[in-house]
C-alpha cells in the first residue's frame, strides 16, 4: 500500500470567549494566517489538503503513536523555543498508512491547525495511551489557576485558567468528553454537561463563543497536566501563597 506524507503546518487560532473590545480588536491583529510548509512543496499537484477535526486528530495520533516520548517532551517544555524544537522533532516529516483518507496516488497530504489545537489533540492522544487521569478525584474550588504553560498555548490566558478549574473540579467531565468522537452528538451533549463547571470555573467579564474543538481541546490539555505534571500546580499554589 502506497504511503503518503503528511505534513502539518501551524496557524494562528482565534481565541474561544469575548473578551472587552480592546483585547478583541488584538486578538484580530493577530490571527495572520501562517504557515511552516517549506514553499516548494505548496504547488505540488500530488497532495491533498484535510480540515476535519478528525481527520487531523487521527494524522496527529499518528506522529504520537511512533514517537510517543517526543510528544511527552514537546508538552513537558516550558521555554518557549524548546517547545518549538520538541514540536518540529514530533512532527517531522514521517510515513503513515493514509489510505482510507486520500487518492492512492498522492504522495502528500496537508493539514493545518492552531497551536491550541495541536497541543489539545497530543494531550488528548497521550491521555488515551495512559489512562493516567481515570483515577483522578475532584479537588476544592480555588480563585485562581495560574500555570507555568499556559503561556505556551496561544489561548486567551482566562481560557487556560478556565480549562485548569475544570479539570481539578471535574476531571472525569473532561473524560466522558474526551471519551466522544469530534463534531458528533455525544461531543455535544458531553459538553452541555459541562456548562455549569464552565461558568463557575469562567472570569468575569468573559463569555465563551461556543466552539466544541477550542473548548475540547483546552479541557484536554489542562486534564493532561493535572494527570502528568501535578508537580506544576504545586508550585503555583506555592507562588500564589507566597505574595
Amino acid at each position: 500500500m502506497k504511503r503518503a506524507i503528511a505534513t502539518v503546518s501551524v496557524v494562528m487560532g482565534l481565541g474561544i470567549v469575548s473578551a472587552p473590545a480592546q483585547a478583541q480588536a488584538q486578538a484580530q491583529d493577530e490571527t495572520a494566517t501562517g504557515s511552516r510548509l517549506d514553499p516548494s512543496r505548496r504547488s505540488n499537484p500530488n497532495s491533498s489538503t484535510v480540515q476535519s477535526s478528525q481527520t487531523v486528530y487521527r494524522m496527529i495520533r499518528c506522529d504520537v503513536s511512533k514517537r510517543p516520548e517526543k510528544a511527552e517532551a514537546f508538552l513537558g517544555a516550558l521555554d518557549p523555543a524548546q517547545a518549538e524544537y520538541e514540536e518540529g522533532v514530533l512532527f517531522k516529516t514521517r510515513e503513515c498508512s493514509f489510505g482510507w483518507l486520500v487518492d492512492p496516488n498522492a504522495s502528500e497530504i496537508r493539514f493545518s491547525a492552531s497551536q491550541s489545537v495541536i497541543r489539545g489533540m497530543v494531550a488528548e492522544i497521550l491521555l488515551e495511551r495512559s489512562k493516567d487521569d481515570d483515577a483522578l478525584q475532584p479537588l476544592e474550588f480555588q480563585l485562581h489557576y495560574p500555570r507555568s504553560w499556559h503561556g505556551l498555548t496561544s489561548r486567551d490566558k482566562a481560557v487556560d485558567e478556565m480549562a485548569t478549574c475544570v479539570a481539578d473540579i471535574d476531571p472525569q467531565g473532561i473524560r466522558k468528553l474526551l471519551a466522544t468522537d469530534f463534531e458528533s452528538a455525544e461531543e455535544r451533549a458531553a459538553l452541555r454537561a459541562v456548562v455549569p463547571e464552565l461558568g463557575k470555573c469562567l472570569q468575569a467579564g468573559y463569555k465563551l463563543d461556543g466552539n466544541p474543538l477550542g473548548l475540547r481541546t483546552a479541557l484536554a490539555e489542562a486534564l493532561y497536566y493535572r494527570a502528568f505534571h501535578p508537580e506544576l500546580a504545586a508550585a503555583a499554589d506555592q507562588t500564589d501563597t507566597s505574595k
